[in-house]
Parts: structure tokens; sequence; C-alpha cells
């Protein structure tokens, strides 16, 4: 595989929620403001979010709560437990302020939203215009966020992260300059790279590849030859080529978004329906990949963003227990549409977020869970999933999915 070697003329916004669940907490209760906030999972009892003052404090992401809870008792630490519905409530709000920034827009995942910034007239300071995008989410939500702005998405990601590090960018920085990606990317160790997996951050390691920078400058045979099209991908959008386009990102580990602009408006509920029922079959079909179940389900419909009488609205709920059966799922994604769908409206935009995260293998059995059941769905799904994998371009599918297909229907109680 070749990539074409032009250097891109897209500009990318990439705007991440500082510290989210424990900022949303603090929405909810301004008491917990400057004070040293950790939120545990619901499983395992491990840190997923924490305030810089906890931060501060030593407390370590994933880090369980019996091993710092003296620090937790001698400083002072609100301890918290997650609080999903909250967290999704939020983040919609969040997407739904980013709107107003850009028509085009990426959910990436519950606290990150790329923006398509190039066909924007007249922004002419991007970094003032980031600043404009964390003033407007911090007046209608009380988020904070940091902005990263660059030629690709991995430069985009790469600003994000040193908005978040370096104190005197407030918030925001913009790696638009060859000099600003080079000094950049010199610092980076190769492990941080957005796309750089362990196992491949060790080989190069070995390699004596030690930070962004060094992969950058490699060879591309080299690189063809010893590692996968993902880590040439990579390279390329290290170098201001631009190889992944909105909506063309890995999956996330944290929570997972599927979510689209219709082509059309659409009116009708069961158009909707339909469309709903896909993505949450989809975003189970990605979390299945990487081994994992969901506890809880989003959904969100917003009307176009630049129409009057402006409509958007989401819905979550917690699923119990935990699952990654695509039935399960997409029923409980239609059960919210219906709470949040108003009839009468052109809707213009849907999605699906699975989060609450687990790994299936780690997620103990509840005390009249049916293990029978629940092996028969994983082995159901293990069958769709690689006759999809096989013949692709989702040759089985459920019912709900896509009526009228002439495909593989699976029909579910």
């Amino acid at each position: 595989m070749s990539f074409d070697p032009v250097p891109s003329t897209k500009i990318f916004a990439l705007v991440d929620c500082n510290n989210f669940f424990a900022s949303c907490e603090r929405v909810a209760d301004p008491s917990l403001k400057d004070k040293p906030v950790v939120v545990l999972s619901h499983v395992g009892g491990i840190a997923i979010a924490r305030s810089n003052e906890a931060k501060a404090l030593g407390v370590k992401m994933a880090q369980p709560f019996f091993q710092w809870q003296h620090v937790a008792k001698r400083h002072g630490i609100k301890v918290l437990t997650a609080n999903f519905p909250l967290y999704a409530e939020l983040s919609h709000c969040v997407m739904e302020t980013l709107q107003q920034f850009s028509p085009d827009q990426e959910v990436y995942s519950i606290d990150e939203s790329f923006l398509g910034l190039e066909t924007i007239a007249g922004i002419k300071d991007l970094v003032g215009y980031g600043h404009k995008i964390r003033e407007a989410v911090l007046k209608d939500v009380g988020l904070p966020v940091s902005v990263g702005i660059a030629r690709t998405k991995t430069l985009a990601k790469l600003a994000n992260r040193t908005a978040k590090t370096a104190a005197a960018l407030k918030g925001v920085c913009s790696l638009m300059g060859p000099k600003d990606v080079e000094s950049a990317l010199q610092i980076t160790p190769v492990g941080e790279i957005w796309g750089i997996g362990r196992r491949t951050a060790e080989e190069l390691l070995k390699k004596g590849i030690t930070t962004a920078g060094d992969l950058k400058h490699m060879d591309d045979r080299w690189i063809k030859k010893n590692m996968s099209v993902v880590t040439l991908r990579t390279v390329f959008e290290l170098r201001g080529i631009s190889c992944l386009a909105l909506d063309d990102v890995p999956s996330v580990q944290a929570s997972i978004s599927v979510t689209r602009t219709f082509g059309h408006e659409v009116r009708d509920l069961a158009g909707i329906k339909e469309a709903v029922s896909g993505y949450a079959a989809r975003a189970a079909e990605k979390m299945r990949a990487d081994g994992q179940v969901a506890g809880c389900v989003n959904v969100f419909v917003t009307t176009g963003p630049f129409k009057p009488n402006y409509y958007g609205n989401s819905a979550s709920s917690r699923i119990d227990p935990r699952t990654s059966y695509t039935p399960a799922l997409t029923r409980l994604a239609v059960k919210l549409l219906g709470q949040v769908y108003q009839p009468g409206l052109a809707y213009k935009r849907a999605g699906v977020t699975l989060y609450d995260l687990a790994l299936e293998k780690e997620v103990p059995m509840e005390l009249f869970e049916d293990e029978g059941k629940r092996a028969k769905s994983s082995k159901l799904m293990a069958v769709v999933d690689q006759l999809n994998e096989k013949f692709t371009d989702d040759v089985v599918f459920f019912a709900g999915e896509r009526q009228g297909k002439s495909k593989i229907m699976v029909t579910h109680t």
C-alpha cells in the first residue's frame, strides 16, 4: 500500500475535555472546585479519572483504591463512583456547543471531538479561534477543555497533548508551522504517539527510535518491511500528510462512539430507528473486537445546527449485567431513542455511545445471571463477526438494522 506524499491542506482541531469525569462531578457539585477528586470504576474500584490536585498527590490512573486509600484519608481526597448517565449528558452538551464552530464534526469519544476548520471562511487566528472554543464550552457547560490544531489528526492529538501539559499555552496549541511540529516531535516519546501500540513501541525502541521525531525520519522501506500499514500511515501523518479523514479513526478503549450526519433530513421515527440500531450494532462490533463489554448506553439526536428551532437531546441508561450482545444493545438504544425523539422535526444527526467499558474476561458473573445463556450469546456474536469479517459489508445483521435489505437477517427475542 502506498500513500500520496502531498502535504495536507486540511486543518483539524481536536477538542478534549480535561479530566472529564472528575470535571463533570465538579459541575454537579461546585463545592468540589479546587479539591482533589478521584472517580472510581464500578468494577474493581480503580481510578478512572483524577483532578489535577489528585494527580499531584500521586494517585495513578487505573490504580486500585486500596493502594492509595491512606493518601485519600490523609489529604481529604473526594472519592466518587462513576456516574455515567451524568457524563453522557454533559458530553452531549459539549458536542452540541462545538457544532457552532464547524459544520464538520466527528465525535471521537465521550470527551473528545475533531472539528474540520479548513472550510470555515474568515479564520485568521487559529489560536484565537481555539480560545473561543474553550470559552464557549466553559460558559455553556462549565467544563474545561484543551484544543490542539494541526494539519493531520495525529498531529492534532499531539498538539492537544502539548496544550494540556504546557501551562504557558493556556489550553490551546497550534502545530501548523514546520518548526513547531519538529520541536514537538523531538520531545514526544515514541510510545505516546497516537496509533502506536505498546508492542510496536517496544520494537521501535529496540531499533533506537525513541521519539516521534526519530520515527518521522525513518526510511519508508524499513517501515514497510518491518512494521504494519498502520505504522506507515502514522509516519505520513507525522510528516503532515493527512491519511485519516473525519470518521476514520481507530476504536477507543474508554468509550466507543458511532455517530453520523444524515445525507438528507430524516423526519420519520422508523428511519431514525433503523439508523440508531445500525450504529449500536457497529459500536458493539468494535467493542467485541477489543474483548470488551459495556455497562452504559447513550443515544443522541439533533436537527441541523444552523436551522431555526434547533433541537438536540440525549438519553442514557445502565445495562446490567454488562454485555456486548448486539440485540440487547440495539433494543436499549431504540428504547432510549423513544425518550428523545420528537415528531415533526427534521433530524440531521444521531449517534450511539457505549461506555463504562471493561474487559469481558475480567467481569465477574452476576449472582442470578444465566451462564449458559451468556455463553450462547457470545458464540452467536462470534459467528456473526466472523462472517462479516470474511465477506465484508455486514452480510449478517439483526432485524431492525436495515429493513428491506436482502442479506442474512437474524431475528431475536
